[in-house]
């Protein structure tokens, strides 16, 4: 392996422990009966403010939409999501969020906000913004 790839391998590893920590602090967030992957879910449904389908969410998501349903058939039963038929084709089943999704989210996302603000605390801000850069370059060369 060249010095580049021993990086990148780095980088890979890191990438998974932000994400292990991410998933670790909404698991410790009190009252919260969310998997992480619950929660991303409907973070999702959150950030497009209106139903999107299983198949929509699951290619968003980059997971099976098995995966989706079986994960909205949870959230249903916790009253955070409401399956909708589509009017124009009756076996399109569209999900969003009830006003208790909603909640939830809403008192989540501060306090991980909070935990990554904790997290960044003795990081610059002009490394934070360069890191920004490179992860827009990289996400960027990714869709092309």
């Amino acid at each position: 392996m060249t010095e580049r790839d021993l990086l990148i391998e780095r980088v890979q590893n890191n990438i998974h422990l932000i994400s292990r920590e991410q998933r670790r602090s909404i698991a410790e967030i009190p009252k919260n009966n969310l998997t992480s992957f619950e929660y991303y879910v409907l973070k999702f449904l959150y950030s497009c403010g209106s139903p999107k389908t299983v198949s929509v969410i699951a290619q968003e998501m980059c997971v099976y939409p098995s995966l989706i349903t079986a994960t909205a058939d949870k959230l249903h039963t916790k009253g955070l999501v409401e399956r909708n038929r589509c009017e124009k084709d009756r076996r399109v089943v569209q999900i969003a969020l009830t006003p208790l999704g909603r909640q939830q989210i809403d008192e989540i996302q501060p306090r991980i906000h909070a935990h990554l603000v904790e997290k960044f605390a003795n990081v610059p801000t002009e490394d934070i913004e360069q890191l920004l850069k490179i992860l827009k370059l990289v996400l960027r060369t990714e869709e092309e």
